[in-house]
């Protein structure tokens, strides 16, 4: 299972926060194939990022508004759509959020990857560090704090309702949360995932003068106010003890403030940071932890008591722990938390009891052994929370099957899925075919409209406009939940969105091209590389693209342009037929005279937007290095007379005759024949969308050299194929050499292919990213 880890940089830091980062991140690499993103702040810009063997992508986050908590990451559009290209290459079956500061990007993966599962390790909750810090000075100087917990119980308020799982390091906040906001969701959706601990030796101590020890990150506002709390309430009741016994309350840890400076009394030493904090540890005779604002992290108590130390705290330090009075001592009073210090410096011997039941309960209970299996299968059990809800689906579009074509093919097969899945499917579409006005075709049932602008009434009618007003009347009266539109805009499109509206009926737009590429390609014989950014949507298209509930594309270059007027736009794979790959077919080889030879296979017509002559210019450069290669043509020559005679002038001027083979149109099995059959398949293109040839390829067995026009991208370098810029001859014949020296790793590069097609982009994978949307549209 793919999952994607989403966190600030953490790797070789050390800290409460920062050993958490790592044990979350060591326990998910043992279990799932994990990817990496780390989000760089505005506090740590000038701060080295880290080595980029550590991590696989990276974001930068800005500081929020003055509307919004500071706590709360903001994401530039260039970063929210470069999050938006890795969530739709790789297909992650799981985001794994460390913080909510992220609910940006949550909400960006929850729109375009709908099935993905999204994981948040809450740890802290801010809103009760806001709370905490403005009741212990409610004061004009302290109004920051009072100010923000009113913008974070916003934010919290709408984040804890999403249908996430939400990890919570202890039970009193995790319950809180539950009481305000778990008003839809079941308490599985809210878990505890406790702090951890390594289990390690206890190193000998070194000092031989007994201290008492307080540590932690200094600037934290937590440690702030213990330190505070420590200085003014309790060391009074402390100072002439620790004067007649010669004791030090040694205060270490990192970011110490020289405005904190004034409580550091005459037996309070303040050392900063150290090397090796768990030494330090040792060393001391008794921590103390008198904390009063905390959330979350509360690692110190592990860290310490993994050392067999004993520990004085109050009540909000232990918080979320269930340990005993005789493992732990919690006392909130400051004058008894002092005369508790001094009884266990008095008797060491029963602090010493202490601390080693401390110790035998952190290593059963809080080990990242023991808490590393319960989050995996905190994880995993939320791929069971599947929609068992069962929709009335209206689907209109502008042509079905029978209808012999690719896009009425393909819609044809989406419905026939939906049907078997169990919901209730009627499709309009304009009457093209010699078929029943309605009629139940494989369980769907179909509508065959009349077409007002087909006034002949002959059939075929294969115009591309049609006219059909009896959708409006279907989808207005009719008992639906959800209407979906394919593939694009249509006169048809727009009357069921008008009626869907006017009755409060849901739209979903399945957009398979949003230009028709095919007229530009006619016209200007190639699509402008600017073309989607230069598009103007008529105004009626605005509108329509605006209030659609759901948009989903094919393509990162056109979710891009419907993300301008509707945030809810999502990625729509193109799925194929896995059965269609998985018979045995014939190899075309010997048809073609064709043995043991390298093949390099091309498919699809020959034409100026599919580049073969790009592919042809770059094996003509290296024929002579790669003399036991050839490359086949599969597709229909005849589309561009021109262009093809330009390509054979090439092969003749340079003796290929015998090594550039055109099939011209074949049957379906002979295509299938090829893709199982070739060593590699070459992908030239100077323009395309979705790539639902490179899924192909890789269902076949096949591994693809692909141009990076391919939207979207799908192909990792030397993984499951090879990428070469856009008609550069050069680098593509490089990699043509490369794909025959390296003939023994193709086959793991398409296994690679192969998996991502049957995970991702099958018609069972897209449906149940309908579903999915449908059930969110519906609790809106």
């Amino acid at each position: 299972m793919k999952l994607l880890y989403v966190d600030l940089p953490f790797i070789g830091e050390k800290g409460g926060d920062k050993n958490r980062s790592n044990f979350i991140w060591s326990v998910l690499n043992q279990h799932f194939d994990c990817s990496l993103l780390l989000v760089k702040t505005w506090h740590n810009l000038t701060k080295p990022f880290p080595k980029a063997d550590s991590f696989d992508y990276q974001l930068v986050a800005e500081k929020s508004n003055k509307l919004s908590a500071e706590s709360i990451f903001k994401y530039r559009a260039d970063q929210l759509k470069k999050f938006r290209e890795i969530l739709i290459e790789h297909q992650f079956d799981y985001i794994f959020f460390r913080f909510t500061s992220h609910a940006m990007l949550m909400s960006e993966a929850a729109k375009c990857s709908p099935t993905t599962k999204i994981i948040v390790d809450v740890d802290m909750l801010f809103s009760r560090i806001a709370d905490l810090s403005w009741e212990k000075n409610p004061t004009i100087d302290n109004r920051y704090y009072f100010m923000e917990r009113f913008k974070i119980r916003k934010f919290e308020s709408q984040l804890f309702r999403k249908p996430y799982l939400f990890l919570f390091s202890n039970n009193v906040e995790r319950d809180s949360v539950i009481e305000r906001y778990a008003e839809d969701l079941p308490p599985e959706n809210y878990q505890i995932l406790p702090n951890t601990v390594h289990k390690t030796e206890i190193p000998e101590r070194v000092s031989k003068q007994r201290r008492i020890l307080f540590f932690g990150t200094l600037n934290s506002v937590a440690n702030q106010d213990a330190i505070v709390n420590l200085s003014e309430n309790i060391y009074p009741h402390l100072h002439e003890y620790l004067v007649e016994n010669d004791l030090i309350i040694d205060v270490v840890g990192k970011g110490p403030l020289e405005g904190m400076n004034v409580y550091y009394k005459e037996r309070m030493n303040l050392v900063g940071p150290v090397d090796d904090i768990k030494q330090i540890i040792s060393d001391a005779e008794l921590i103390i932890l008198p904390i009063r604002i905390a959330s979350g992290t509360r690692t110190r108590i592990l860290e310490a008591g993994i050392l067999g130390k004993p520990i004085v705290t109050t009540s909000i330090g232990a918080e979320g722990f269930t340990f005993n009075e005789d493992e732990i001592s919690i006392i909130d009073d400051p004058k008894e938390n002092a005369e508790r210090i001094i009884h266990f410096m008095d008797n060491p011997q029963e602090a010493k009891e202490m601390g080693l039941k401390l110790l035998k309960r952190c290593e059963e209970d809080y080990t990242w052994e023991s808490v590393g299996e319960k989050l995996n299968t905190m994880i995993r059990s939320t791929k069971e929370n599947k929609v068992n809800q069962r929709f009335k689906i209206a689907i209109v579009t502008n042509r079905f099957y029978p209808e012999v074509g690719g896009a009425e093919t393909n819609i044809y097969f989406q419905a026939r899925e939906l049907v078997l899945r169990g919901h209730e499917v009627t499709v309009f579409c304009p009457k093209r075919i010699e078929r029943p006005h309605k009629e139940v075709y494989d369980g769907i049932n179909v509508v065959r409209m009349p077409d007002l602008l087909d006034k002949e009434k002959s059939y075929p009618n294969i115009k591309t406009n049609t006219l059909c007003p009896e959708v409006f009347f279907g989808i207005f009266f009719g008992r639906f939940d959800v209407v979906m539109m394919f593939p694009a805009f249509s006169y048809n499109n727009l009357m069921a969105f008008k009626a869907a509206k006017m009755s409060g009926k849901p739209t979903v737009l399945c957009s398979f091209d949003f230009l028709d590429y095919a007229s530009i390609i006619k016209e200007t014989g190639f699509v402008p590389k600017d073309a989607l950014d230069k598009a103007l949507p008529k105004i009626h298209h605005r509108i329509f693209m605006r209030y659609m509930d759901f948009i989903f594309a094919i393509s990162n270059k056109e979710i891009a342009l419907y993300r301008k007027f509707n945030k809810n736009v999502g990625y729509s794979p193109v799925p194929i037929l896995l059965k269609e790959y998985d018979i045995e077919v014939e190899n075309p080889r010997a048809k073609y005279d064709i043995k043991d030879e390298f093949v390099f296979l091309s498919l699809g017509r020959i034409s100026n937007i599919k580049g073969q002559d790009i592919a042809l210019k770059a094996f003509v450069e290296v024929a002579d290095k790669i003399p036991e290669a050839k490359l086949v043509y599969v597709g229909r020559s005849d589309y561009e007379p021109d262009f093809i005679a330009e390509m054979r002038a090439i092969i003749k001027n340079h003796n290929l005759d015998d090594r550039v083979i055109f099939t011209g149109m074949v049957e379906r099995e002979e295509v299938l024949g090829w893709l199982k059959y070739s060593d590699i398949h070459v992908i030239p293109v100077r323009f395309m969308n979705s790539g639902a040839v490179v899924v192909e390829s890789w269902i076949s067995g096949t591994p693809v050299l692909q141009s990076d026009v391919v939207d979207p991208n799908l192909v990792i370098e030397e993984e499951n194929g090879y990428l070469f810029p856009s008609e550069n001859v050069k680098v593509l014949s490089e990699k043509m050499v490369l794909a025959v020296e390296q003939k023994d790793k193709l086959d793991e590069m398409a296994k690679k292919g192969e998996k991502l097609v049957r995970e991702k982009y099958t018609y069972e994978y897209l449906c149940s990213l309908y579903e999915s949307t449908f059930a969110a549209i519906q609790k809106r």
